[in-house]
């Protein structure tokens, strides 16, 4: 089976579904990617067929389309058709086109590309957005006594971001942005505290390595990132998605940033759903407090 997938300049996804699947492309196997080039190339015969037929169509195992399916975030075979099932019939689910930059493109090229990128960062992050489980913890952000918000990197940015807006709603938040932050506030963390991880890769070591001492506090943590499969998303309680595809020039860059602070952002509206009145009267307060620090 011909690989088309990744060797194109211009990838068209047809919604969230495939975003999902290049996001993991590089780390399938040969036999994994047959199953993602064939869903690529034929997503509508993957909704009308069972998993016996698209395995003899890739010309492998069953069990190597279910660990497919699992490497790239779904629940199973029936919950991929289920996801493109969706996507076919909602109307707001245009194709994303993500398109990197080459060597030969001019200057206005190159940045109405970096543009779109980031739009498309956006458009892909609302469609995945899991509405019940952004309802859940939301609310265990309203109820908790203290928000830790973990992040290192870029991520940090977005930290310090989530502190700040958490707080202006009068809910207590602390943004740790280095290591040793990090590490002092996991050992002050007490049962059914709520711990907001934002790691796009999943993988960074500092904050992995201190998430297996959450889980022993029974912490209630919260893994916003781009990979669900990454060590960081398999620890967390919950995970909020966002989907980003990281050309060369967009790793760590605005589309990640913007995708992780879309999602931020919704679980501030949740929270602030959760007791209304409450949070108009802190926005109030809070910005009586800093009109001394303007002209």
């Amino acid at each position: 089976m011909k690989n088309n997938m990744m060797s194109t300049e211009q990838t068209a996804l047809s919604g969230s579904v495939m975003i999902m699947i290049q996001n993991v492309y590089k780390q399938l196997r040969q036999s994994e990617r047959a199953v993602a080039d064939y869903i690529i190339q034929n997503p509508e015969n993957v909704i009308n067929s069972n998993i016996s037929e698209v395995a003899k169509e890739c010309s492998i195992s069953e069990a190597t389309v279910i660990r497919f399916c699992k490497t790239a975030g779904f629940a199973g075979f029936h919950d991929l058709k289920l996801s493109l099932a969706r996507g076919a019939s909602n109307t707001m689910d245009t194709p994303l086109i993500y398109e990197n930059i080459k060597k030969e493109d001019s200057l206005d090229s190159a940045i109405e590309k970096m543009h779109a990128n980031n739009m498309q960062a956006l458009t892909g992050t609302f469609k995945c957005l899991n509405l019940d489980q952004l309802s859940e913890v939301s609310r265990a952000i309203s109820k908790t006594r203290l928000i830790h918000i973990f992040g290192l990197g870029t991520s940090g940015l977005v930290a310090q971001y989530a502190e700040y807006r958490f707080v202006r709603i009068g809910l207590l938040a602390r943004a740790c942005t280095d290591s040793h932050q990090i590490a002092l506030a996991t050992a002050l963390v007490q049962k059914d505290d709520v711990v907001l991880i934002v790691s796009q890769s999943g993988t960074t070591k500092d904050i992995v390595e201190q998430m297996d001492v959450l889980k022993k506090k029974e912490a209630i943590t919260i893994c916003i990132t781009g990979y669900p499969n990454s060590p960081a998303a398999k620890l967390s309680k919950h995970i909020l998605r966002n989907m980003v595809h990281e050309a060369p020039f967009a790793s760590g860059g605005i589309p990640s940033l913007m995708a992780q602070l879309s999602v931020v952002d919704a679980l501030l509206a949740g929270a602030s759903l959760n007791d209304f009145d409450h949070s108009i009267r802190m926005i109030e307060e809070t910005g009586e407090a800093l009109k001394s620090k303007k002209y």
